[in-house]
């Protein structure tokens, strides 16, 4: 940016060049993870916002008894989910395993 007799010049060329740039680093998350744990300052801040009321995904509030009863639909659901499967249980459970292996601790972590 250059001052020019009161007016301030952006060079949209070089602004779009260091947004691109800025996107393409490593930002130290991985492209596969897209559950992340909220951030200590904001859960500090108003910890029930960040406390599923119903339902949960992930391990992080897994056994909560708030959320004991949705647990038992969310296996109502997977049942159903296996049955309309060609894959077995066993290869479902060791598929998993893969994925979260290849993530690595992006769900401890995050």
């Amino acid at each position: 940016m250059a001052g020019n007799g009161g007016r301030v010049v952006i060079n949209m060329g070089r602004l779009a060049s260091s947004i691109e740039e800025t996107m393409s680093q490593d930002l130290l998350m991985s492209p596969k993870c897209c559950i992340f744990r909220v951030p200590n300052i904001l859960y500090r801040q108003n910890n029930e916002a960040f406390t599923p009321d119903a339902f949960s995904i992930g391990p992080l509030h897994h056994g909560h008894p708030n959320l004991k009863a949705t647990e038992q639909i969310k296996f109502k659901y997977l049942r159903c989910l296996i049955a309309r499967s060609k894959t077995g249980l066993i290869e479902l459970i060791l598929r998993r395993k893969i994925i979260t292996t290849s993530l690595g601790q992006s769900t401890s972590t995050q």
